[in-house]
């Protein structure tokens, strides 16, 4: 009875949905002058809505290639409170605006547009997407009970000697 009750916890939560951390890397050619956009930052969509806003983010950098020379670099603190959201390559928006340069992302329905500027003026725009490079996702609670869990119960599980009486 028991290991029923228990069998029925497990399945009722592996249906539950379960918010999982991921890190992913992505970079954006396509720059009219300078590039590429180099975007890294982990996250976790705590309120399971598909994707990741900025009060969601544990860590977050992006650094671009100046077609001049020099590198400009963008960190979590350079995002605003809506500054970021990320679904999927093809779905975010980024704005983040350090005190000498501005990121500016959005793709939505198959329009991608990126812009980076400097106080006066715009020094690159692209219209490429970003491209995932690659991810790391966080093994979610609910797998780790619904893997680990019967593999404990097993090795914990006494096994009843048998009684074989002959007549």
């Amino acid at each position: 009875m028991k290991l029923a009750a228990l069998c029925l916890a497990l399945a009722l939560g592996a249906l539950c949905p379960q918010a999982g951390a991921s890190t992913l890397q992505l970079t954006q050619g396509g720059w009219d002058q300078g590039g590429p956009l180099t975007i890294l930052f982990t996250g976790d969509d705590l309120d399971l809505s598909g994707g990741i806003d900025t009060a969601e983010l544990t860590s977050f950098s992006a650094s671009f290639q100046l077609g001049g020379g020099g590198i400009v670099t963008w960190t979590q603190a350079d995002l605003g409170t809506d500054g970021f959201y990320y679904a999927s390559p093809s779905e975010y928006f980024i704005k983040a605006d350090s005190p000498l340069y501005s990121l500016y992302e959005i793709s939505l329905a198959g329009t991608t547009f990126g812009v980076i500027s400097d106080l006066t003026s715009v020094l690159a725009i692209t219209g490429a997407p970003l491209q995932a490079d690659g991810s790391s996702a966080v093994p979610e609670p609910g797998t780790a009970l619904i893997v680990g869990l019967p593999l404990i119960l097993l090795g914990l599980r006494r096994r009843k000697p048998r009684n074989y009486c002959g007549s």
